[in-house]
């Protein structure tokens, strides 16, 4: 029996192998983010604050790279052509970046935490404006779009009144999904049969 493929005539049993093999990499490959989710949410649900910190330095780094590409850039163009936007983003974006360094973790946080219940806010608001526009036009399933939004703007609220325990209720929720996640796709891995 032959499939053609191409031009080319391949037999069924090589186009298995080629699946099989194809399936097993990815078989390994799942193993590997379950296991990495797993120990992610492990290191997560146990020294919250230290990874926030890692994630907090990673950021000030790449700032201050950026700064000081724009800083570069702008010493790089002709005078004809230079922004003066460009050296004052580069700046700033530096300045942000030593800040970013020298605060400390519970500053940090409290930051990160404002900032996550202010979009959480502005996200519920424009959820609810969306639900009152279903409801206005009679469509039906605003409902959700009401749930969403209300939830949406209470946890914002929540962030804004509490930052630093919203922070770490919300990094032992995002561990929880991390180890639950990873085992789920450990499982679905294992159940992945050869075709």
């Amino acid at each position: 029996m032959f499939i053609f493929s191409s031009g080319n005539q391949e037999s069924f049993y090589e186009m298995q192998d080629k699946i099989n093999r194809k399936l097993r990499s990815l078989r390994r490959l799942g193993l590997v983010l379950a296991a990495v989710l797993v120990v992610l949410g492990i290191v997560l649900l146990f020294c919250p604050q230290s990874v926030v910190l890692w994630i907090e330095r990673g950021i000030a780094v790449i700032l201050g790279l950026v700064g000081i590409v724009e800083i570069l850039d702008y010493l790089s163009t002709s005078a004809l052509f230079r922004q003066s936007l460009t050296i004052v983003r580069g700046l700033f974006d530096l300045l942000i970046a030593v800040l970013l360094l020298r605060a400390d973790a519970e500053m940090v946080i409290t930051v990160f935490a404002v900032l996550l219940g202010v979009s959480a806010i502005v996200i519920g608001i424009h959820k609810l404006d969306y639900a009152m526009k279903l409801n206005y036009f009679r469509v039906e399933g605003s409902g959700m779009a009401i749930a969403g939004g209300v939830l949406s703007v209470i946890a914002g609220i929540c962030f804004l009144i509490s930052p630093l325990s919203s922070a770490i209720v919300l990094t032992t929720l995002i561990a929880a999904y991390c180890i639950l996640g990873g085992i789920a796709l450990f499982i679905e891995m294992l159940s992945f049969k050869n075709r």
